[in-house]
């Protein structure tokens, strides 16, 4: 349980800002005191994906708090009161085609790096090692109305960090197929790795979510539902492990599409959106649930 929230703690883009930091007259000194971990301080989380707030908040609540993150490195206070470092080395941000983001960090006491992943289990459950409870779990969380991510980690040896290193590095200055290239580097980081937990987070927006599911689900067994839409038609395909949602294009009057995509539920949603009562479901462990107050 301990790797599965120190995961939650590192793998993310937020940044934490404490009362004062924006404060021009505040002398570097007090900047690099709130930094350092005083708990008194106000503290306020910004990211795009609220989601990832969410689960940041949960982290503190169980004792690891973000407290310091530039483009460079990520400071977490333990339980202890002690200062964790870590240096930011590589980040792989989220994206509506991979459905996950990756990051890897040194650890500045110990020299290890680490590979954290999280993303949608459509695309996670085949970059994990062989397990008998991701797909169940996965499944009740998404029958709750759930938002759910499978978080997975990878320690690399400095060989195996330096050859991906030169090949990412190479990747990045290709002038054919570049983004191509640069993912399938990427990719060769993301086998055989360790499953550490599963992330559910309610969408506190989205009212009777949970009971809405149930009673499609007992009246008609699964099947389609037509959202009538402005821009577009939106099926939401119900099956026994929860929903799926895609979007048929409309059509313009001379027939022709108007616009085509994509969205599947575990795609996390930005810009404001609320998000609460984040529930992980970690290896070897009993299921438990924390409440955070709403954001």
């Amino acid at each position: 349980m301990a790797e599965a929230v120190k995961a939650l703690s590192l793998c993310h883009n937020v940044t934490p800002v404490f009362e004062g930091d924006a404060d021009d007259t505040a002398s570097e000194a007090d900047r690099n005191g709130r930094r350092d971990g005083g708990r008194d301080r106000a503290v306020t989380y910004q990211a795009a994906s609220p989601d990832e707030v969410a689960l940041v908040q949960w982290s503190e609540e169980v004792g690891l708090t973000l407290v310091d993150r530039d483009l460079h490195s990520m400071k977490l206070r333990a339980p202890t009161g002690d200062i964790l470092g870590y240096t930011i080395l590589q980040i792989f941000p989220f994206t509506s085609e991979s459905k996950r983001m990756g990051i890897i960090l040194q650890d500045d006491s110990t020299g290890e790096r680490v590979f954290y992943l999280k993303g949608a289990d459509i695309v996670m459950s085949s970059i994990v090692q062989y397990n008998d409870w991701l797909e169940e779990e996965v499944d009740n969380m998404a029958r709750e109305g759930l938002r759910t991510l499978v978080v997975a980690k990878k320690s690399l040896t400095p060989e195996q960090y330096h050859d991906f290193e030169q090949r990412y590095h190479s990747a990045r200055l290709s002038v054919a197929n570049r983004s191509a290239q640069v993912a399938a580097v990427v990719e060769s980081l993301e086998r055989d790795m360790e499953l550490l937990c599963v992330t559910g987070v309610e969408d506190k927006l989205q009212e009777n979510v949970r009971n809405t599911l149930e009673v499609v689900q007992e009246k008609w067994g699964g099947g389609f539902v037509c959202v009538w839409s402005f821009d577009a038609f939106f099926f939401f395909f119900l099956q026994k492990k929860g929903f799926e949602k895609r979007w048929r294009p409309r059509l313009d009057a001379d027939g022709g599409q108007a616009g085509d995509g994509h969205l599947h539920r575990q795609e996390l949603q930005a810009g404001g959106q609320a998000a609460g009562h984040p529930r992980v479901q970690a290896t070897g462990e009993e299921e438990e649930e924390d409440t955070l107050e709403s954001l």
